[in-house]
C-alpha cells in the first residue's frame, strides 16, 4: 500500500510505502480489549466508603435488647439506619489488568492500518515552524484542510516549537511514536504522521 507523501503546504511531492507490519486486517476483538486495557489503567481508584467500623459514633446500644417492643439494635451506625455504613461499598483498588504486549502492538496496527484504508491518513514531509506559536501551527493545519476536527498529529521526533504551539489547540493532539495509544488513535478523525514517524511505527509495531 503506497501513501501520499506532502508538504506542510498540502501538496504532494511524492509516494511513500506502508510498512508491512501496519498493512494487517482490522481485528475488533482485539481492538476493544486493548481499549479497555488502557482506560482501565487510567483509573485513579481512589472511590471509598465508610463500614459500620469506620462511620463516627454508634459505639452505645441505642435501646436496651428487650422489652421495649422494638426490633433489636446494637448501633447507630448499622448499614440498615440512616447515617449508617455501606453493605460491601467501594474501596480504593487498582483497576488494571495484564494485556500482553504483542496484542497491544497488533492492536494499534490493526486501527492504523484501517485509517489507511479509510484514507484517514496524511504523511508530512516533515513538520517545523518557525516560531512556537499556536497561530503558525493553526495555518498548517488550515493548509492541510484538516482544521476544525479531531486530530492526531505523530511526529518523530517532537520539536518544542512545534510541541508548545500544538498544545492550545483544543481539537490536535501531538505525540510521539513511543507515546501514541489506542485512545487517542481511535478518538481522533485523522491521523497525520511524519514520514519518519511512519518508519518508527512500522518498527515498533512488528
Amino acid at each position: 500500500m503506497n501513501l501520499k507523501l506532502i508538504d506542510q503546504n498540502g501538496a504532494e511531492v511524492g509516494q511513500v510505502e506502508m510498512p508491512a507490519s501496519l498493512t494487517i486486517g482490522f481485528k475488533q476483538d482485539l481492538v476493544y480489549r486493548a481499549l479497555n486495557w488502557h482506560l482501565a489503567s487510567l483509573r485513579q481508584g481512589n472511590h471509598s466508603t465508610l463500614t459500620r467500623t469506620e462511620v463516627r459514633g454508634g459505639g452505645k446500644k441505642p435501646w436496651k435488647q428487650k422489652g421495649t417492643g422494638r426490633a433489636r439494635a446494637g448501633s447507630i451506625r448499622s448499614p440498615l439506619w440512616r447515617g449508617g455504613g455501606v453493605i460491601f461499598g467501594p474501596k480504593p483498588r487498582d483497576h488494571s489488568f495484564a494485556l500482553p504486549v504483542k496484542m497491544r502492538k497488533h492492536a494499534l496496527a490493526s486501527v492504523i492500518a484501517e485509517r489507511a484504508r479509510e484514507g484517514k491518513i496524511m504523511v508530512l514531509q516533515g513538520l517545523a515552524l518557525d516560531s512556537a506559536k499556536t497561530k503558525e501551527m493553526a495555518k498548517v493545519l488550515v493548509k492541510l484542510k484538516i482544521a476544525g476536527v479531531k486530530n492526531l498529529i505523530v511526529a518523530q521526533p517532537v520539536e518544542e516549537s512545534v510541541r508548545k504551539a500544538a498544545r492550545n489547540l483544543s481539537s490536535t493532539r501531538l505525540v510521539s511514536p513511543g507515546e501514541l495509544n489506542i485512545h487517542d488513535l481511535l478518538n481522533c478523525e485523522n491521523l497525520v504522521l511524519t514520514r519518519e514517524a511512519l518508519i518508527k511505527l512500522g518498527e515498533n509495531l512488528k
